[in-house]
């Protein structure tokens, strides 16, 4: 009989972007019930849990499973290196009690793994994006110490092959780390939470709004003011749409002046929510324009899900999300966008094909396979 394995998710922030609404989503899935193999718990700290309260879809999740969530407190003393050391005994305090075999860590989480890594534990830890790995290769480069924790994980789990391949271009670093390297060859897609009805009729597409929706972090690799820019001269010849940037971060204030008029007369929309999924229920299309790649993005899986005609840039692998059946791949976005505006009916057939291409081409259990592999091995 295989003994059942203990995986924490260890996830640290201060914010709640699209990497940290996946990571609760992944951790309290209702797949693990059905699994006698895999225990999962949520190792997260006080700030970032009480974020996820507010939002919509993952309140829900949170008070479903309650016991499998473990708060790191508020640290008593608010300095850099007390800070530090507050995580890192509640990190290992928990590991010890709820007898974790695995820690699968995320983000600002990072340090601290490497320390429990050095001290012999099994650790996965997760690139989430290009910044990220970007960011494990520089100090592998420029920090003795650190670049040997590294050695000793037991996973470097990329989210996508393009992100596996930034770890590519340094061929030191590579030979290096390449047996803990891998990339997951499948996407993690929540799709439990989601409950949507089918598009098959123009009733239910006509309560959609004419809604244009770009929901990412306000910085410049998302692309956000060359959207904002680009939509604000289309907005002037097609005065029936609307457009909602959602998110956070430093280009806020830019992208208010850009946009201010059509602020003001209600037709544009700059700002954060805590409910996407029914911001995207409402939408007609969600653009992305992400360098170096929109894949794989869970407000896109998301906006698929809800019925929405998707527009991406043409970059990396954001093929696999777009076919000439349900949106557009842009290498020209102001011209792509004004002749999907010039046809209803294209945009009413790519929002009932995202629908249901979403839901043919992706589930849960396929990556919870991949994942279980790669614990096991």
């Amino acid at each position: 009989m295989n003994k059942t394995k203990r995986i924490a998710y260890c996830l640290l922030s201060n914010k709640l972007h699209g990497a940290e609404k996946r990571v609760f989503k992944l951790a309290l899935s209702s797949w693990f019930s059905s699994q006698k193999e895999l225990s999962p718990f949520l190792f997260v700290n006080l700030e970032l849990f009480n974020l996820a309260q507010m939002n919509t879809e993952l309140s829900i999740l949170l008070k479903n499973n309650s016991s499998i969530i473990k708060i790191i407190p508020k640290p008593i003393i608010n300095q850099r290196v007390f800070i530090h050391f507050w995580n890192m005994f509640f990190l290992t305090y928990f590991k010890i009690v709820y007898k974790i075999n695995i820690l699968h860590s995320y983000l600002a989480a990072y340090h601290y793994s490497l320390i429990l890594a050095g001290l012999g534990s099994k650790v996965v830890f997760e690139v989430t994006s290009p910044d990220v790995a970007d960011t494990f290769i520089s100090a592998h480069k420029n920090t003795r110490i650190e670049s040997y924790l590294q050695t000793r994980l037991f996973k470097i789990n990329c989210v996508s092959d393009s992100v596996y391949n930034r770890f590519t271009k340094t061929q030191y670093i590579f030979s290096v780390l390449s047996k803990a390297l891998i990339y997951m060859n499948y996407p993690f897609v929540s799709v439990r939470a989601l409950e949507i009805n089918s598009l098959d009729d123009k009733t239910r597409f006509k309560n959609k709004e004419n809604v244009i929706i770009c929901a990412c972090r306000f910085i410049e690799r998302k692309n956000v003011l060359k959207f904002a820019s680009v939509m604000k001269d289309i907005l002037s010849n097609y005065t029936d749409w609307k457009i909602k940037i959602l998110g956070k971060g430093p280009l806020e204030i830019e992208l208010k002046k850009i946009l201010h008029e059509y602020i003001e007369n209600s037709r544009a929309y700059v700002g954060y929510t805590n409910s996407i999924i029914e911001e995207f229920s409402k939408s007609k299309i969600v653009v992305s324009l992400i360098k170096p790649d929109n894949y794989p993005s869970q407000s896109l899986f998301e906006a698929m899900a809800t019925g929405n005609c998707i527009v991406v840039s043409n970059s990396g692998n954001s093929y696999r999300l777009v076919d000439k059946q349900n949106g557009i791949l842009s290498d020209d976005f102001r011209s792509d966008m004004e002749n999907l505006l010039s046809s209803p009916d294209k945009i009413y057939n790519f929002c009932v094909n995202s629908y249901n291409k979403f839901h043919s081409d992706y589930s849960e259990n396929v990556y919870f396979e991949e994942l279980s592999y790669l614990y096991n091995n």
